[in-house]
């Protein structure tokens, strides 16, 4: 089929941090500024894609490109969000790199995209992404430079997890020997243990994608600090309505980095 719509694993994670923003990004494709840990997740990102294919020095790759990027994003109508913290971006980025152990991981495959219809039966979207890194002993490997460490029941039921194993399963005909949450700032992989009822949180991650689908409202979260330092679409959402911004809330902030 090839009239249905384009989404993305990374989606389903936007859309649980804050449905209005998901609206604005996806929908309306909204102009937003670029948050300084995305730029440090970007550049990160690009620099341990060289070196596994390259083997050349990633601190290199990294500087040129976290420059590059956050120029880009300065120079850009919106700006930096948290523009303040590019620095400190900068430098958790070269800690995380001379830090990091390259010969811990054995891929065969780095940045694996797919494409395809999802689900698999009356598939509904057609389905995309990037997984980080396939080992050749069949791991997925999710590399993050998010501060916050998540749960590990709230890895088992990761949206973006749960999709890299139907994709891989679709690629390679067989499943995942693990799926592997790689946090960047302590060098710790942690096991997503998504394919404990796998089944399950496909189905059910097939209708949260018809929820999503079928939202007209997209009500965005409490007013607070994610609103005021992490999302873009802060004036936009709420410059006209300030008598809303009466409930506080820490909001949450998962996968976005």
């Amino acid at each position: 089929m090839t009239n249905l719509p384009e989404f993305s694993a990374s989606r389903f994670n936007t859309y649980k941090t804050c449905a209005r923003m998901f609206h604005y990004q996806y929908n309306e494709q909204q102009p937003r500024g670029v948050h300084a840990y995305t730029v440090l997740g970007s550049a990160l990102h690009l620099a341990i894609e060289h070196f596994y294919k390259t083997k050349e020095q990633p601190m290199v790759i990294f500087s040129t490109k976290f420059n590059e990027l956050s120029r880009a994003a300065a120079s850009s109508e919106t700006g930096i969000v948290a523009g303040n913290l590019i620095s400190k971006a900068r430098q958790i980025g070269q800690d995380i790199l001379r830090e990091f152990d390259w010969g811990r991981l054995n891929p065969v495959e780095i940045e694996l995209g797919f494409r395809l219809d999802f689900p698999t039966e009356n598939p509904l979207v057609i389905m995309r992404g990037f997984m980080d890194m396939v080992t050749e002993e069949g791991y997925i490997i999710d590399h993050k430079s998010a501060g916050k460490r998540p749960t590990k029941a709230e890895l088992a039921v990761n949206p973006q997890l749960i999709l890299y194993v139907w994709a891989y399963e679709r690629l390679y005909g067989k499943k995942p020997t693990k799926v592997i949450w790689h946090h960047l700032r302590t060098a710790e992989l942690i096991e997503a243990d998504v394919l404990t009822d796998y089944d399950a949180k496909l189905q059910a991650l097939v209708e949260t994608l018809r929820t999503i689908l079928a939202d007209k409202e997209y009500p965005k979260q409490p007013y607070g600090y994610f609103c005021t330092n992490l999302c873009s679409f802060h004036d936009l959402c709420w410059s006209k309505q300030t008598n809303e911004k009466s409930v506080i809330s820490s909001g949450g902030i998962e996968g976005l980095f």
